[in-house]
């Protein structure tokens, strides 16, 4: 076989049945897979920071805002002092008022008897139903019980508080920058106990959404008790103001004043 011919045989040979060696390609990685490792490698030091950064957050929002909403203030208002009401006896601080609650009546320690419309539901506090007579303010009132039921198709609700000054613990506090609109209606007295009607309106720029209406009851050495209901803000009370008329009050909120007006009655006794 001539040398060329020979050339082209084995040439034929190794085209034919001699596997060619492949070349080994590099690997591209590409951005994702960077990124996958990238995230990989930190997401236990995330796991660990991230409450810290979560706590950065709340606290960049709350600082937001803050500086958004201003600080709200409020302002006292002793409206029975305002209007008047004085105390007709002198203070005796050995004579302790204290109320005792036996189903619909409540028996005062100074002869007096509040009873309650029997339908409804009575729910005495754990509280104690004393307060001592006093000339300088206490702070606050002692919840005696709450009242609730429905007359006709409405859902009433009432609350009594005993006061060792009805006078100067009183308050019908409301926001400084969104006054409230506060209205005291004097009634006959019932023996030497001077009663009487407060309608505390919140102002449409108030977060209040319930006004406040109080039937009081200050006896003569200035004790007292109220009854107090908490009705919803309506359109008619946007109405109301200083000079409108105790029916223009009254006939606003003319289920809970109803009530007030003839669900609780106090009498009293020769003790007075």
């Amino acid at each position: 076989m001539a040398k060329s011919q020979k050339l082209l045989w084995y040439a034929e040979y190794d085209r034919l049945f001699v596997k060619k060696k492949r070349t080994k390609r590099k690997r591209q990685i590409n951005r994702a897979t960077v990124v996958i490792v990238i995230l990989a490698a930190l997401t236990p030091q995330a796991f660990r920071l991230w409450p810290q950064v979560e706590s950065d957050i709340h606290v960049a929002e709350h600082r937001s805002s803050l500086r958004k909403v201003k600080p709200r203030k409020f302002v006292d208002n002793y409206a029975l002092k305002v209007a008047g009401l004085k105390r007709t006896a002198a203070v005796d601080k050995t004579r302790n008022l204290v109320a005792t609650v036996k189903g619909h009546d409540v028996t005062f320690s100074n002869g007096y008897h509040l009873s309650v419309n029997s339908r409804f539901r009575v729910s005495e506090t754990v509280n104690d139903h004393i307060v001592t007579p006093s000339v300088t303010a206490d702070g606050y009132p002692h919840t005696i019980a709450d009242f609730s039921g429905k007359k006709d198709h409405d859902y009433l609700y009432g609350t009594l508080q005993l006061y060792g000054n009805l006078i100067g613990d009183f308050d019908a506090d409301g926001d400084a920058n969104a006054l409230n609109l506060v209205k005291v209606f004097k009634q006959e007295n019932i023996g030497s106990t001077q009663t009487g009607y407060v309608f505390d309106i919140p102002n449409p720029k108030e977060s209040r959404s319930y006004v406040r209406l109080t039937r009081y009851f200050l006896f003569a050495d200035g004790t007292g008790v109220i009854v107090k209901s908490m009705p919803d803000f309506n359109s008619s009370s946007k109405k109301l103001n200083q000079k409108s008329s105790f029916k223009a009050f009254q006939s606003s909120f003319q289920v809970d004043f109803d009530s007030l007006a003839q669900d609780y009655t106090l009498t009293t006794s020769t003790m007075d």
